[in-house]
């Protein structure tokens, strides 16, 4: 891996707003979590639900979230995990803020590693127009097993009280996504097309930023969610974790027909955090920054 220098971040935040916008569906158990993290930079939240174990109720409860149904926008349902159900997020954005905004594409199972802020403010000084970062996927590995309790169907208690980086440290960085672009009057988000609207311009910024991806957090949850992924014919890459029949079946090494195997999280990501040290949430007293439970949420 190329060894990248430090990138320059103004201490000066962006000049243009910087505004999140958040898919969710049943994310009861984590999205208070991610939502600290949003509100601790001061980035506006605006979320489009489809749940139905209280998800709902907690994303209202942010001051700085606003969340509408997504069953009142679609009636008839959306199909897949459908990025163009964030349509009426786009346009509750620009009547709020304007056309001329960060947008930052975000879910309510995901805690942001970098600073989102930041990333926006080194995005900005850089010219850059689009956001490609590395997510950081961590999902459960065989050395996980002996602390799930199967026969009560939850964590052992002290695997169950570490934060969640700890109580699932193997990951995986292989894939990249778009995750934020300068929007302009215009554009729209659009079935079978990728995380951006079609028409976003603008370079790609030189840095790879890491999101933390729990959307599997433990084997009960990954089965009971597979008929759900088959119903909207999602099809997600890393499916060995998604369709098995047996909670024993959700833990795996790796993906041999990748030829990519988890790594461990041991309070960073090593080499992938090279050239990021800039981006990282800030630690000055009075400054918002890392929970202090040890994640770097959101």
């Amino acid at each position: 891996m190329a060894v990248c220098a430090p990138i320059l971040v103004p201490e000066r935040q962006t000049v243009k707003p910087v505004v999140a916008l958040m898919m969710s569906k049943d994310e009861a158990d984590i999205v208070a979590t991610v939502l600290a993290g949003w509100r601790a930079q001061e980035i506006p939240v605006l979320a489009i639900d489809d749940s139905s174990d209280g998800t709902f109720d907690i994303l209202r409860s942010f001051d700085n979230v606003t969340a509408l149904r997504q069953r009142d926008h679609f009636p008839d349902g959306a199909p897949g995990m459908s990025i163009w159900v964030m349509n009426p997020l786009l346009e509750l954005k620009r009547r709020r803020f304007g056309t001329d905004t960060w947008v930052l594409i975000a879910n309510a199972d995901e805690l942001w590693y970098h600073a989102p802020r930041r990333i926006a403010a080194a995005m900005e000084a850089e010219g850059a127009g689009i956001l490609l970062a590395r997510m950081c996927n961590h999902l459960p590995h065989p050395e996980d097993a002996p602390d799930f309790d199967f026969e009560a169907g939850r964590w052992r208690p002290e695997k169950a009280a570490l934060p969640l980086a700890q109580r699932l440290p193997w990951y995986t960085a292989y894939w990249l996504e778009h995750r934020g672009f300068l929007d302009r009057p215009g554009l729209a988000f659009a079935p079978g097309q990728g995380l951006l609207p079609p028409g976003t311009e603008g370079p790609v910024f030189s840095r790879r930023p890491l999101i933390q991806h729990h959307s599997i957090r433990d084997p009960l949850q990954a089965v009971a969610r597979a008929q759900d992924r088959v119903e909207r014919d999602f099809q997600p890459a890393y499916r060995p974790y998604y369709y098995g029949r047996d909670p024993r079946d959700t833990f795996h090494a790796g993906f041999p027909e990748l030829d990519v195997a988890l790594e461990r999280f041991t309070g960073d990501y090593g080499a992938w955090e090279e050239g990021l040290e800039g981006l990282r949430w800030p630690d000055r007293p009075g400054d918002p920054g890392r929970p202090a439970d040890g994640d770097r949420k959101a």
